[in-house]
């Protein structure tokens, strides 16, 4: 069996008798010592050692155990006497002969090398920059091979231009006065070094003298006897080329392959460096962005409610630096009566119950006043993470809640008007009490129309724009192109933007120069630029009025835009009805016939009023669905896209890394990659739940099987999808309503219904569409379903709304104990 074994093994092994007579040599041992014949194989271990190492191996091998072994380094003779470096291990064949295996000692140094190189770079990565990496890295390829010429060129992605990168620092300290750093060349007309790009494999040029296709040295360059290059090769493209030269002897394929596994090495640093610069240019973007916000913004402890990181706004508003309020917690801010409403909302964050909330409440200014502030506070760690951070928006509203108290004492005032008119006008009193109170009810419901509107949208980004110092706009965000309806390529530069934006030239030279004071008003044109209002035309020929303010960054300008024009409607026409009312007042103790003819054109603006209420909640909804398919998007191609970066990376670092003794570095690599694999899930279930694709790609009815699928995965409620087969291919505001109104449904059967099996049918018939959704739940009143001022009841409302902004109808029939079926129908058409 031995010998069957040693005949066909691929690795060199001996099998030899304690007195030292060679049995039996496999090809691969033959091979290695260099004798090419049976009939020049060696007949001793003598043959192939000298006397002393042969005894001492012998030795060696007598004294082992049957499970033990013997290894070390020692000279081997090989073919005319050529000594041959060896590493020798000795073990025991199971009766009184010895196993010898032997491997090549000079492979194993080298990798050795390559493994300290490797540290080495790693280590200087960390203080060097891009330059003196590749010089440091040139400086290990000359060392490893022997030679004293290093460089670098790298090509360009068409791969018709290379620049020569770096030099090492023998080469340009002792042998090369040439000074062509970063100079392109044309790799068509390149020479030796050329044919490695052309080639896309290691060229090793033994006899530079003797090649035909050579170019002619510049002056100042060291003369070439020897020389390799090794391209190094991402995908199918060629990035760079590597190469080293006059090596002492003749460069071996054995040298290519370690410098190939240098230059492999060197891309992976470069990678990190970039990388790197990348992290810190995106963290520079965040500050500031954040410290530049229009709002305060602030990271607060949910744990002991201290601020950690606060923007500048925020300070203005309390009347505190932003230094200051990270010694305070938001309890020493905040009005007494409002502390204990806080602490609750917090609770409800912490235990998982809410994942943001919005209220209105007092802050204790600095001067002792109180400030009225729109408070958002949403957490920063993910679901079933330990809690880290909440950040808090906060947005001045003293101003709105001082007309609000102005227009609560002029009614007040108007209704002790209207009680002192004469008896006659009772009857006209009372209509017109009813008419206050339903308009103070669609005021109510407008409140809180808006309350649920900011909530979706205070965490959007604002229009901004870049500006440098020539006037160039060098980037605008899509907000900015969202509201104004210009791209960059529409407006490459201020003046374009002036000429797009002012149509009427007489004004359009004043609006520049005063935004142009403005940027100017800040400290010698470097610091914060105050708010300005400017009227603007956009691409489609709307104008728009925007508050504009900003900050200049090392000779740029950062604007930012909000539209305030519906703002400026909202306060003329507020403005317009209390004019309306107070001549109603006074038409009303003239004559009772006119008052009645102006209730009725009252009314007939109500209705106006509430058609466009219903208009902003269409365009909240489709804001939202905006909202939620970019930031699917972006978690999709950034994030997901940087966590397989980074298990890629994980992977060839544990495929390459020298396994320690105890194994322990492995495992946690290991258990790196697996932590990175489940942050991917979580990222691809983050994605699915905020836009999920297979609406937009299959349509309603695969989505809603999608979706019944999750959900009863997710909470062992069995859930039932019928999709009649004529349902057609709805328009998408259509498809998506329906799917968030059966995602609701599904969601209040989970929290509220009990349930344990629910019904899902999309039905198709007369030109409509209907779709229903059955629980087998202990149902509930409908009188008890109203919205509360705590944030509860809402769910139905949404769904109402949903089904309304599409033409449909919402029905709901449900009882106590009876579970509860919800009905939609629309029109199938657009």
């Amino acid at each position: 069996m031995i010998h069957r074994h040693l005949q066909h093994s691929p690795f060199p092994v001996l099998l030899v008798e304690p007195q030292g007579r060679i049995v039996q040599a496999s090809p691969a041992s033959l091979e290695f010592l260099g004798r090419g014949s049976r009939h020049s194989a060696p007949s001793a271990l003598a043959d192939i050692m000298h006397a002393e190492q042969c005894e001492a191996v012998l030795r060696a091998g007598a004294a082992l155990t049957d499970t033990g072994f013997w290894e070390g380094e020692c000279s081997l003779i090989g073919r005319d006497g050529q000594p041959v470096r060896a590493f020798l291990r000795v073990a025991r064949a199971g009766d009184d002969r010895l196993v010898m295996y032997l491997r090549d000692s000079a492979g194993r140094s080298r990798s050795e090398e390559l493994l300290r190189i490797r540290l080495q770079l790693s280590e200087r990565a960390r203080c060097e920059s891009l330059d003196e990496l590749l010089r440091s890295a040139l400086d290990a390829a000359e060392r490893l091979t022997d030679s004293s010429i290093g460089y670098l060129h790298v090509v360009a992605p068409d791969r018709e231009q290379a620049s020569l990168q770096a030099w090492s620092s023998n080469t340009l300290a002792t042998m090369c006065r040439v000074r062509g750093e970063k100079e392109h060349h044309p790799t068509r007309r390149a020479g030796i070094w050329g044919d490695c790009c052309r080639e896309r494999t290691a060229m090793i040029h033994n006899d530079y003298a003797g090649l035909p296709h050579k170019k002619e040295l510049p002056e100042g360059h060291p003369p070439i006897v020897r020389v390799m290059g090794v391209p190094i090769i991402h995908g199918d493209k060629v990035l760079a080329i590597i190469g080293v030269g006059n090596k002492a002897t003749e460069y071996i394929r054995e040298d290519a392959d370690a410098l190939h596994e240098l230059a492999s090495m060197i891309m992976d640093l470069v990678e990190r460096k970039q990388a790197e610069a990348q992290l810190l240019a995106s963290e520079k973007r965040f500050r500031t962005v954040f410290e530049q916000a229009a709002v305060g913004v602030a990271l607060v402890d949910p744990l002991t409610g201290r601020f950690v990181r606060v923007n500048a706004k925020y300070g203005d508003i309390v009347g505190y630096s932003p230094e200051a309020m990270l010694t305070m917690g938001f309890q020493e801010l905040t009005h007494p009566d409002d502390v204990a409403v806080d602490l609750e909302c917090i609770s409800r964050l912490l235990r998982g119950e809410v994942r943001t909330f919005t209220r209105e409440k007092r802050y204790l200014h600095r001067n002792g006043c109180n400030v009225w502030v729109r408070l958002t506070v949403s957490p920063l760690w993910a679901e079933g993470e330990e809690p880290s951070f909440n950040i808090a928006i906060v947005e001045d509203i003293t101003a709105r809640k001082a007309a609000e108290a102005a227009l609560r004492e002029a009614k007040e005032q108007l209704e002790l008007r209207v009680r002192e008119r004469t008896a006659d006008l009772e009857q006209a009193n009372r209509a017109l009490q009813e008419e206050v109170a339903a308009r103070s009810q669609a005021e109510k419901s407008l409140r809180a129309s808006e309350s649920r509107f900011r909530r979706l949208v205070q965490m959007a980004p604002l229009p901004l724009c870049f500006a440098d110092a020539s006037g160039t706009l060098r980037y605008v965000n899509d907000r900015f192109t969202r509201l104004f309806g210009y791209a960059p390529e529409d407006i490459p530069t201020q003046e374009e933007w002036w000429s797009r934006v002012c149509t009427d030239g007489r004004c359009r030279g004043e609006t520049a120069d005063a935004w142009q004071a403005s940027v100017q008003r800040g400290p010698n044109g470097a610091g914060d630029i105050e708010p300005a209002e400017f009227r603007v035309a956009c691409k489609n020929g709307d104008i728009r009025l925007v508050e504009v303010s900003g900050i200049t960054i090392e000779g740029t300008v950062l604007a930012t835009f909000i539209d305030i024009t519906e703002r400026r409607l909202a306060e003329d026409e507020l403005h317009r009805h209390r004019e309306l009312l107070e001549e109603l007042v006074h038409q009303r103790t003239a004559e009772l016939k006119l008052r009645n003819m102006e209730l009725a054109s009252e009314i007939a603006e109500r209705r106006r009023a509430e058609a466009a209420l219903r208009c902003y909640t269409r365009r909240l909804t489709e804001m939202e669905e905006d909202l939620r398919k970019k930031l699917a998007a972006e978690l999709h191609d950034e994030i997901g896209r940087d966590l397989t970066a980074l298990n890629l990376n994980f992977s060839v670092i544990g495929n390459r890394l020298v396994q320690g003794p105890d194994g322990c570095l492995k495992a946690r690599i290991e258990d790196t990659e697996r932590l990175i694999e489940d942050i991917s899930r979580t990222v691809r279930g983050l994605t699915a739940k905020l836009r999920p694709p297979v609406l937009d790609d299959y349509g309603l009815p695969a989505a809603l099987r999608w979706h019944a699928d999750l959900f009863s995965r997710r909470t062992g409620i069995e859930v039932t999808v019928r999709v009649a087969d004529s349902v057609p291919r709805m328009p998408a505001e259509k498809e998506i309503a329906l799917f968030r109104i059966v995602q609701e449904a599904l969601t209040n059967c989970s929290k509220h219904a009990n349930a344990g099996n629910v019904k899902v049918s999309l039905d198709h018939g007369d030109g409509r569409v209907r779709l229903s959704v059955v629980d087998d739940g202990i149902g509930f009143a409908l009188e008890s379903a109203s919205p509360t001022p705590a944030g509860s009841g809402w769910g139905l409302t949404i769904m109402r709304e949903r089904a309304e902004l599409i033409g449909g109808t919402f029905r709901l029939n449900t009882a106590p104990g009876k579970g509860t079926v919800l009905t939609v129908e629309i029109d199938e058409g657009s």
